[in-house]
């Protein structure tokens, strides 16, 4: 492998990884071919100019097309996050004001929001290796937040359950989509 070779297989980490799969070889492969026909002294740098500019040029290009496709696609996994947060704040706080009521009540409600916030975030790391039960997961600790809407209708605290309620849906539904993509055959096989 000749260091033409070897400085461009380091500047290829620039392109996601899933670009890289694709088109790394063939890319490669082009570099060996202009090495060999277009290198040699002030060639060189030439080249080496030219292929700067269209990595600086594709790179950037695909990276954003990646992170604003994974954003639009995943923007309920954000929302999921805020949502453990506040349910997380709102237990920590039901626990500890004194509203007259039966300390039970509070205690219930403290223990349940955090429960919810820990199923969320469970169901946030689990999402990596199974998508489908982190995403289940992840509806399931939302909805309590559903519930804050519905019992507990002043403007915050809507706010979170409008929020939650649509990120429930979201994760359903891609829940119902990774088991599709599972029982889907192979190309090819059926």
């Amino acid at each position: 492998m000749s260091g033409h070779e070897r400085l461009y297989r380091a500047l290829l980490h620039a392109y996601p990884a899933e670009y890289r799969e694709v088109y790394a070889e063939p890319m490669i492969q082009l570099l060996r071919d202009r090495v060999r026909d277009e290198c040699g002294g002030v060639r060189s740098f030439s080249m080496w100019g030219h292929l700067g500019w269209d990595l600086v040029r594709t790179a950037l290009s695909e990276r954003t097309e990646t992170t604003m496709a994974s954003f639009k696609t995943g923007w309920w996994r954000y929302s999921a996050g805020f949502i453990a947060l506040a349910m997380a704040f709102l237990g920590i706080g039901n626990g500890t004001t004194d509203d007259g009521g039966p300390l039970y009540g509070r205690v219930l409600g403290a223990v349940g929001a955090s429960l919810a916030a820990l199923v969320i975030v469970a169901g946030l790391t689990v999402r990596r290796r199974n998508p489908r039960r982190g995403s289940m997961m992840i509806a399931f600790g939302v909805l309590p937040g559903v519930g804050l809407l519905v019992f507990f209708w002043f403007p915050p605290v809507g706010a979170i359950g409008v929020l939650a309620m649509f990120t429930a849906i979201a994760a359903f539904n891609d829940a119902s989509r990774q088991r599709r993509v599972r029982s889907e055959p192979e190309p090819g096989t059926g």
